[in-house]
């Protein structure tokens, strides 16, 4: 199984981070998601445009990949690879997690009231352990 790699695109860790918190690189998907944002806050204002950058947190649902750490949490769990489970529970992952449903409804509610923030975080603003699912198991 490869190593669980999660996209942190703040400089700040294990704390709740708000829209005023400086990014950081870590990999190539976070300079990605950087990049686009700084674009996008470019397009905005040379052109006028309404839009609002959305940085969205963990989200799960029935419907997600099996390949990402919920999915792959109830397979393994299902499977009974106490293995697998165990290098999991060995990286102490802190997560925030919401459901795609409340994560879509504040998009909604965004559209509706026409708010066109230049950066927005959608989250729980809850910490998870992860090992806490993994213990339930």
């Amino acid at each position: 199984m490869s190593k669980i790699i999660l996209p942190i695109i703040f400089k700040i860790k294990n704390t709740i981070v708000s829209e005023k918190d400086k990014y950081k690189v870590t990999n190539s998907y976070t300079k990605f998601r950087i990049n686009i944002f700084d674009y996008m806050k470019f397009l905005k204002k040379k052109k006028n445009l309404k839009f609002c950058n959305l940085i969205l947190f963990n989200h799960d649902s029935a419907y997600r990949k099996s390949s990402f750490l919920i999915p792959r949490l109830v397979s393994l769990a299902k499977k009974q690879d106490i293995v697998s489970l165990k290098k999991i529970y060995k990286e102490n992952i802190i997560e925030d997690f919401s459901h795609a449903q409340d994560i879509c409804f504040a998009i909604y509610l965004l559209i509706k009231k026409k708010i066109c923030i230049d950066r927005l975080i959608l989250s729980s603003g809850k910490k998870t352990k992860v090992n806490k699912i993994i213990n339930y198991f």
